[in-house]
C-alpha cells in the first residue's frame, strides 16, 4: 500500500517540479520503461530480497536529497525526482512476480 501511495503521489506532484510540465510528467512516466528492464534482469540474477532492499534504500535516499535541492534547478529535481518512480515501479514489478510465482 505504501508503494502506491509513493508512486500516485510522485505522479500527481510532477506538475510542481518546474519546467514545461508535459515534459516533466513524459520524463517522469519514460523512466518506467528502464526500470521494468532493469528490474527483469536484477531479480533473474541477483535474487529478489537484495534487490528490493537496495531500490527501497535508494529511492528513501533519493527523496531525502531532493528536498534539499533550490527550485532553481530543475534539472536536477527532475533527475532526483525518476528515482523514487524508478522504485516504486521495481517493486510494483517485484511484488507481481512473488506472486505469480508462488
Amino acid at each position: 500500500i505504501v508503494c502506491t501511495v509513493v508512486y500516485y503521489g510522485l505522479s500527481l506532484n510532477s506538475g510542481n517540479l518546474g519546467g514545461n510540465l508535459f515534459v516533466t510528467f513524459t520524463m517522469t512516466m519514460l523512466i518506467e520503461i528502464p526500470s521494468y528492464i532493469f528490474a527483469y534482469l536484477a531479480l533473474t540474477r541477483l535474487g529478489r530480497k537484495g534487490t528490493l532492499s537496495f531500490v527501497l534504500l535508494l529511492g528513501g535516499a533519493a527523496c531525502f536529497v531532493s528536498g534539499f535541492i533550490s527550485e532553481g534547478k530543475p534539472c536536477g529535481r527532475t533527475a532526483l525526482f525518476a528515482s523514487p518512480t524508478l522504485v516504486t515501479t521495481h517493486t510494483f514489478t517485484d511484488a507481481h512476480l512473488k506472486y505469480q510465482i508462488s
